[in-house]
């Protein structure tokens, strides 16, 4: 099922225990201490979004080493297999 979801909170029963490291404050966060969340967040905040696609996008960020988060691109996330809506009519 595609949806969009607005707010930070909204992902937290989707992505919680899955390696990525999150701040307490899931709006107001030092990407530069959570790299991985603000990566996962930066894709996923308002945008169209398959909800069975969130486990394994989070995973696979989660899985990203501490040097690959800090130059990864969404090309190359997509190459590794990332879920990414690129048409808004897909919501529909």
């Amino acid at each position: 099922m595609n949806t969009v979801f607005c707010f930070t909170g909204m992902f937290l029963n989707h992505i919680e225990g899955l390696g990525l490291k999150l701040p307490e404050d899931l709006d107001n966060y030092n990407p530069v201490e959570y790299p991985h969340y603000h990566v996962f967040m930066t894709l996923h905040l308002a945008r169209p979004i398959d909800v069975s696609s969130l486990h394994y996008n989070a995973e696979l960020i989660a899985n990203l080493s501490d040097e690959e988060i800090r130059t990864v691109t969404l090309e190359s996330l997509i190459n590794k297999g990332f879920c990414y809506i690129t048409n808004s009519n897909s919501l529909m």
